[in-house]
């Protein structure tokens, strides 16, 4: 803590959002609680107390809810929409508090061990309650991993059993990379050829209008991409939905670039899902395209299944985005591929760049001893070695 300062930080992504949190800390916290919120008596309030305020004089501009963390430290639960967000932060700006990012608050030590500050920098990019949850885990998950197996490793003859301990560090980084799709969308590209429903599908999977769709071939003359939250029972993952344009022989030359373009949207895809219309026969060049893209993660789908099909591949999904059905089957599938349909909240995962580099040294050391030194590090308690952070 420096002087009299306040220092308020935004916890929460800068996206829209249910909730949105901001913590604010310092010795003058609480006047500038008062200042911003009617009737909210800060500084009498106990530790732990939550209390319901409206934030905003003499205009208010959300009902919130205040709990006090500590003395001179709160945190403060506002509605997550972008423009309540910016204005919450301007009244306390203006009320005398520094607003203040990741870094320097990890620089201020206000954000506790090593750990707790990595976890509070990526929960700015945590836009499902699955990542938050996850995230929330992993000072003490995390941390019981590493202290467990630093353990195993000191113990008298468990130094000739180092090759359990490298087995188990690969196992997690291999699985932090899939987890990691938490916090980095995986793109996911809709391909096929013109007319099959793309444009359809995509707005059915976001739940708002993402493309112009018509009974027309080419219709989607480039690629348009959104960002979407899918969901599986308890589970939430962010994607980046591709619309792309109909992939067919054209000797137009617009749409024919349009078709390039597709192109180099699967490629750059984590996943690609190759949509036909199941009520007219499947041409030998649309039947290619599963060929084309051999190798790659790939979802078949078998769409306008709510009228006759024309063929049956067992492997696709059916579907009918245009009245909403086989989209459950279809999620699954999604999840499946992306290799998330079994996430626990509990498990391990590697979430910075540090945590990773560390784990790779410590699976790759020749002695117990230099990989126990590695593992120390992970969960070292000097904040300043979470300035690397930012740049996660």
């Amino acid at each position: 803590m420096r002087g009299m300062e306040t220092y308020v930080l935004q916890m929460t992504a800068r996206a829209m959002g249910a909730i949105g949190v901001i913590r604010i800390w310092g010795e003058e916290a609480a006047k500038v609680v008062d200042s911003v919120m009617a009737k909210t008596g800060a500084g009498t309030m106990a530790v732990g107390k939550v209390r319901r305020v409206r934030v905003g004089k003499p205009t208010v501009i959300d009902d919130a809810v205040l709990i006090k963390l500590g003395e001179g430290e709160f945190e403060l639960h506002t509605h997550g929409g972008i423009a309540v967000m910016a204005a919450v932060l301007a009244a306390l700006k203006e009320a005398g508090a520094e607003i203040v990012e990741t870094e320097r608050a990890i620089a201020l030590g206000m954000l506790g061990g090593v750990l707790e500050a990595e976890m509070l920098a990526m929960m700015a990019r945590a836009v499902t309650e699955t990542g938050l949850r996850l995230l929330a885990n992993q000072p003490s998950a995390l941390g019981a991993w590493v202290v467990g197996w630093e353990k195993f490793l000191g113990e008298a003859g468990n130094s000739q059993k180092l090759w359990q301990f490298q087995s188990a560090a690969q196992w997690v980084l291999e699985r932090s990379a899939v987890l990691m799709r938490l916090f980095e969308p995986a793109r996911i590209a809709i391909i096929g050829p013109p007319n099959v429903g793309k444009s359809t599908l995509a707005n059915a999977l976001l739940g708002r209008t993402l493309s112009i769709t018509a009974d027309l071939p080419g219709t989607t003359r480039d690629w348009v991409d959104a960002r979407a939250v899918l969901t599986l029972g308890p589970l939430s993952i962010p994607v980046t939905l591709v619309d792309t344009a109909g992939i067919r022989p054209t000797p137009d030359a617009i749409e024919a670039e349009a078709i390039v373009r597709t192109h180099g949207q699967a490629e750059q895809a984590d996943l690609l899902l190759i949509l036909w219309d199941v009520s007219r026969p499947l041409s030998g060049e649309e039947k290619g395209l599963r060929a084309r893209f051999a190798g790659r993660p790939t979802v078949l789908v078998a769409g306008k299944a709510d009228l006759a099909a024309a063929w049956n591949l067992p492997e696709a999904v059916c579907i009918s985005a245009k009245k909403l059905s086989g989209l459950k089957e279809l999620m699954v599938r999604i999840f499946e591929v992306l290799e998330l349909e079994r996430v626990d909240t509990m498990e391990v995962v590697l979430f910075t760049r540090r945590q990773g580099e560390l784990m790779r040294r410590a699976a790759e050391a020749a002695t117990a001893e230099a990989a126990r030194g590695h593992l120390a590090e992970i969960v070292q308690r000097d904040a300043a070695a979470c300035e690397g952070a930012k740049d996660e």
